[in-house]
């Protein structure tokens, strides 16, 4: 089986054929903010269409509206709204604003609410262990990008 790649794009006529009950553009909107990547596999084998959007594997897979604000979902969707009905400028530059306006969306969120980048990190000899947080009694967290770069230094 050839190894595929579903990206934002597949959203729309995926949800038109497959959940018509949902509103695609709303899933667009959330998708534009939030990262998006899924297979056939997971989209033909694992989700159930007829219990979608409750179906757990469509919950973990797809970015919901629901994790926007309101005006957050409302500001995107009218972001996408503009580009599409200005036929006169540019693929990229109506990519550039909508991605434009997924950045100041995403910069709104709190990825680390309660302190937690700077509560959660261990120590080692009184200095700070880049890459890892201690959260949960019997679980560490790494974030290979920070180590990555801790390593690089």
């Amino acid at each position: 089986m050839k190894w595929e790649l579903y990206s934002k794009n597949i959203i729309k006529p995926l949800l038109a054929t497959r959940a018509p009950h949902l509103n695609a553009r709303h899933y667009d909107a959330a998708a534009s903010v939030f990262p998006f990547r899924n297979n056939p596999y997971v989209v033909n084998k694992l989700i159930d269409w007829s219990n979608v959007p409750r179906d757990p594997i469509f919950r973990l897979t797809f970015p919901q509206p629901g994790m926007l604000k309101a005006d957050q979902l409302e500001s995107m969707l009218s972001a996408i709204d503009t580009t599409e009905m200005c036929n006169h400028i540019s693929e990229r530059i109506k990519r550039n604003f909508v991605v434009g306006r997924a950045s100041s969306i995403r910069e709104d969120l709190n990825a680390h609410p309660g302190g937690q980048k700077e509560e959660n990190v261990p120590k080692l000899e009184g200095r700070d262990v880049l890459g890892i947080q201690h959260k949960y009694s019997e679980t560490v967290l790494f974030f290979p990008a920070e180590v990555r770069s801790s390593l690089a230094l």
